[in-house]
């Protein structure tokens, strides 16, 4: 099977020079471009369009004065909205053919050439939303598909014998378990084999996975170890007992004092993995545990990786053009698929802090693409400054900052 392309470029031939530095940008990115529709001499044009349509997992059509009364392109238009891949964007002030009047558009009529255009970063938005809905699509046939060996409670793993399930969902299984060497209960998580199927990420989940087990710290969740079994990778964590923010922020804002000491935990854990070299990548409520006994555990840093020593490092656990992270708490740099760091984290303690505190979401939109669109362009609504002390409402501020370079320098200046 032919490899998939992450975009195919639709345009008529008046266009060529702007699709040529779109396919540029997106490039640049990391994702694969198919644009100049050249094949070898023995294929016709529209063969080798209709391949590279087929391969591809986005189509990003460019709506011109030329391009709506093109037949061919009405066509590729209407293919990939089948596939709900379509990305219309706007090149002219031009109304879109009938069919697609109804769908929302990027408009670059006015576009200054730049990456920096609000509008460039909202047509990034979309495409990295339709690539990681692909992904996600795909995992779900994956899923119904024969899957490797499934765990069920009774049986052993190692020396970790499954007693109950407590959760499934995008990234795997996560089992109760009981270490029958230390007598102690365990969570094994299971990772879904999309993330991991092929040998060198298996190695590099492996790898990353034993690297956050060095984490040692009171609001870290502990990673006992990681291994395989029977085809299928698992980490063995430790198993608390509690809630989750997540279903704690449900019940509305947390008291200032409370919300105090649930930040300043989290930020003293991200604080010690970042001295290690290691960002999480996925900090939001439902991986912040609040244990019986009061304490915080941030959790899930088995997925996280180690922070690359140079921007071409090959690190990443997620598959090519989807993004990890739940959309609400991505960073910026995050959410356009760019190289992240340890500030990535601290966007994402300043979303939780924002929720924590004002009882909603800094970003938030009717849909994905919306939430991405604000995260990349809008300003959050300011916090209530009669509730909130104004030195605490503008650390929130400054962790929310667009430019990872204006945030706080480190996890450590946000816990003190």
């Amino acid at each position: 099977m032919a490899p998939l392309t992450d975009i195919f470029l639709s345009y008529s031939r008046p266009d060529r020079v702007t699709a040529e530095l779109l396919a540029q940008y997106f490039e640049s990115r990391g994702w694969s471009v198919a644009w100049d529709h050249e094949g070898s001499a023995s294929e016709r044009h529209g063969e080798v369009v209709a391949r590279e349509m087929a391969d591809a997992r986005c189509v990003v059509v460019l709506w011109s004065r030329a391009s709506v009364e093109s037949r061919r392109i009405r066509a590729e238009a209407d293919a990939a909205a089948r596939r709900g891949i379509l990305v219309p964007l706007f090149l002219e002030h031009v109304e879109a053919p009938v069919a697609f009047r109804g769908l929302r558009a990027v408009n670059l009529a006015s576009w200054d050439r730049t990456q920096a255009d609000s509008e460039f970063q909202q047509l990034i938005a979309d495409v990295s939303f339709v690539l990681a809905a692909k992904v996600e699509r795909s995992s779900e046939k994956d899923r119904d598909a024969p899957d490797g060996p499934r765990v069920q409670p009774g049986q052993f793993v190692s020396h970790f014998e499954i007693r109950d399930v407590l959760g499934e969902g995008g990234m795997g299984r996560v089992f109760l378990a009981r270490d029958t060497q230390l007598g102690r209960a365990v969570a094994l998580k299971f990772l879904a084999h999309r993330l991991t199927r092929e040998p060198v990420a298996r190695a590099r989940f492996l790898r990353e996975a034993r690297s956050a087990s060095i984490l040692d710290h009171q609001n870290i969740g502990t990673i006992f170890e990681a291994g395989e079994h029977q085809g299928e990778l698992f980490i063995a964590m430790a198993y608390y007992e509690g809630r989750t923010l997540r279903e704690r922020l449900k019940e509305g804002p947390l008291p200032l004092e409370t919300s105090l000491d649930i930040l300043r935990s989290i930020a003293a854990g991200l604080a010690a993995a970042h001295r290690k070299g290691i960002v999480h990548r996925d900090i939001k409520p439902s991986n912040v545990m609040i244990t019986t006994s009061g304490g915080v555990k941030i959790l899930d840093f088995g997925l996280a990786k180690p922070e690359p020593d140079d921007q071409n490092s090959e690190t990443e656990l997620t598959a090519s053009g989807a993004t990890l992270g739940t959309v609400a708490y991505m960073s910026p740099e995050q959410a356009r698929g760019d190289p992240v760091d340890h500030r990535t984290d601290l966007w994402s303690l300043g979303v939780i802090a924002y929720e924590a505190l004002g009882g909603r979401l800094p970003f938030d939109g009717p849909d994905t693409i919306a939430t991405l669109s604000r995260i990349l362009t809008k300003a959050p609504p300011p916090l209530d400054h009669e509730r909130i002390p104004s030195v605490l409402a503008e650390l929130v501020d400054g962790l929310l900052q667009k430019d990872p370079s204006d945030r706080p320098g480190s996890a450590g200046e946000v816990e003190q």
